[in-house]
């Protein structure tokens, strides 16, 4: 019944497909790195590098192998000058990767933003930094 009930959850949004990941998890399937922003057509966005199904080593080497897992998105939150990135993974299905697709920042203001991983409460490990307003 339960594994029904996930199937059909998985026809709906892909939101209710989903979940966020602990840092732990994204550890054991090979981490997690930042590119540098880019803007297009007036929105940022942050290329990611990770793959949830514990095929690549991205920044350590996978612990974990998933292969019925797919990144379905990358949710980013500014608070101030710091960038908070949550990984959201779900069940493999047709049209979806197993590598992270980039976060979308919107339009934030010009200037330095430190990025972490996870939520801003609490200790957040720190994935880096970026500069925001400039397009190399």
């Amino acid at each position: 019944m339960a594994l029904t009930l996930a199937s059909l959850m998985c026809l709906l949004p892909l939101a209710v497909c989903s979940e966020p990941k602990s840092w732990s998890f994204m550890q054991s399937v090979g981490g997690i790195a930042i590119g540098e922003a880019v803007e297009r057509q007036g929105t940022w966005f942050l290329p990611v590098q990770a793959n949830v199904a514990g095929l690549e080593n991205i920044t350590v080497k996978p612990a974990m192998l998933n292969s019925g897992l797919i990144c379905a998105s990358v949710s980013a939150k500014i608070v101030g000058e710091s960038i908070f990135l949550t990984v959201n993974a779900g069940l493999l299905r047709d049209g979806y990767a197993r590598r992270c697709p980039e976060a979308s920042l919107g339009t934030p203001k010009a200037g330095e933003y430190r990025v972490f991983y996870g939520h801003e409460e609490g200790e957040a490990p720190s994935l880096g930094s970026i500069v925001i307003g400039t397009n190399k």
